[in-house]
């Protein structure tokens, strides 16, 4: 015989049980102090504890006295384990878009009951903070546009393919937005000049390289259903120039992402290593704080809204650097740190051996990072010495860390110090268009065979890659 009556909770016996740890009860209190308890706890005839621990608890922290219970008769020692088994393992709970299209509709519901209720009201109404029910509506709403969002393991994958969603989508709209010759100009610069087949080691100063031959494979594209053998070319401009010649060339609000990589002025050979043998010219620091005091603020005008300009530097031009930036129209911070095994010193019994570069992050508007949060110093290896093909050649997957955070798909990266072409191989592993530059044509050919080598590989893939 099965009843439901209300049991005074000191009469209730809770003996030796399964589980152990009862967790966190805060929403389960949450919801009694809301709604009552929806769930009667159940007891043998006893009024001994079946299953409801959790509810017995969290009632005893609220101060309340009694509490609803089923109570079942004729119930064997073995039957009692089992329905503690079956009450915490038999059940199912909801997927995390079944969750989030139900707080949105509470949310929806209360709106249309009051035209003053607020996020933060239904805050309050669910039990939940304001940042992450923010989060959760957006993905929810998300989710009736897009219902292949769904398709991903969590909300978390969801948020990030839905936020490179926008970035596409906001690409698209700042091309379509151009005026007709800007847009028929930038196409006729990604269908510039191929490399000529005599030609194998040089090219003349003002040459654009545009290839079309690599697969773009991308790890959303599976979460989309798209057919795995359906790929697009990547389109790329490597020019041999300097910054000022190719940056005029692009228009206004077009670029998603920029890496500034510039000579970094700190007499390295005589400070670090004289014994290296240094084959790319420095700058002065006059040079510096010129071609900086000029390229950012062109560059700040390039820039789509709300976008990240990541920069390379001697961390004793920080200071110059960021003021700047600053002038230019950028919010700036503190540096980061790129930190890595080795480094060399000038003189190892007096100098400290570097062993670390310093970057700079530039915010255009309100950008903000695509991951949760950007860590500022982090370890990685150098380029091996037998790979490197330019002395400052940076490896893949100190760049991956970057894009992850900073990328804006769909649109161009622009890198006005090519060098090696590292940045640009790895903005096209991002579903980026890469649009660079270098002063020295000797570098292009090495890059374009890593690029070929590289494209297929799916971002997954990244973080094993030294190249």
């Amino acid at each position: 015989m099965l009843t439901v009556k209300t049991v005074p909770i000191t009469d209730i016996t809770i003996s030796e049980r399964a589980r152990q740890d009862i967790g966190d009860l805060s929403s389960i209190k949450f919801s009694i102090e809301k709604v009552g308890v929806l769930m009667p706890v159940i007891l043998n005839e006893h009024l001994e504890l079946l299953d409801g621990e959790r509810r017995i608890r969290a009632c005893q922290e609220l101060e309340l006295t009694e509490i609803p219970a089923r109570i079942i008769s004729g119930i064997t020692p073995d039957n009692k384990l089992l329905i503690e088994r079956i009450a915490n393992t038999d059940r199912k709970d909801f997927a995390w878009a079944e969750e989030l299209e139900l707080k949105l509709r509470i949310h929806e519901y209360h709106v249309e009951q009051n035209s003053r209720w607020s996020y933060r009201d239904s805050c309050e109404f669910l039990g939940v903070s304001l940042g992450g029910l923010s989060t959760d509506l957006q993905i929810a709403t998300a989710l009736r546009t897009f219902p292949e969002l769904a398709k991903a393991k969590t909300k978390r994958q969801a948020y990030d393919t839905y936020k490179k969603l926008i970035q596409r989508a906001d690409a698209i709209q700042a091309l379509e937005a151009l005026p007709e010759d800007e847009r028929n100009r930038l196409e006729l610069m990604l269908q510039g000049k191929k490399p000529k087949a005599e030609v194998t080691s040089h090219l003349e100063e003002g040459d654009i390289i545009q290839v079309e031959e690599f697969d773009d494979d991308l790890e959303e594209r599976d979460l989309f259903g798209a057919d795995p053998e359906d790929s697009s070319a990547i389109k790329f401009i490597y020019q041999i120039c300097g910054w000022e010649e190719l940056l005029e060339k692009l228009p206004d609000k077009i670029i998603g992402f920029a890496e500034l990589d510039p000579p970094y002025a700190i007499d390295y050979n005589g400070l670090y290593a004289s014994d290296t043998n240094q084959n790319d010219a420095d700058w002065t620091l006059e040079q510096l704080i010129d071609n900086m005091g000029r390229l950012l603020p062109a560059l700040y005008t390039k820039l789509l809204d709300d976008s990240w300009v990541m920069c390379w530097t001697g961390y004793e031009h920080v200071e110059r650097l960021n003021k700047i930036a600053m002038s230019a129209g950028f919010s700036v911070q503190r540096p980061g740190f790129w930190f890595k095994p080795g480094g060399t010193a000038n003189s190892l019994k007096c100098n400290l051996i570097s062993n670390y570069e310093t970057y700079l992050l530039f915010r255009k508007g309100q950008a903000t990072f695509n991951t949760k949060s950007l860590i500022a110093g982090f370890e990685a290896s150098s380029m091996p010495a037998s790979k490197k093909y330019h002395q400052w050649h940076k490896p893949l997957d100190v760049y991956q860390r970057f894009f992850d955070s900073l990328g804006r798909h769909g649109s161009i990266f622009f890198s006005p110090f090519a060098g090696s072409g590292s940045s640009m191989i790895c903005a096209a592993l991002n579903s980026m268009v890469p649009v660079g530059c270098d002063i020295s044509g000797k570098y292009f050919y090495q890059f374009y065979q890593t690029l070929k080598e590289h494209t297929n590989v799916e971002e997954a893939q990244l973080d094993d890659l030294d190249v």
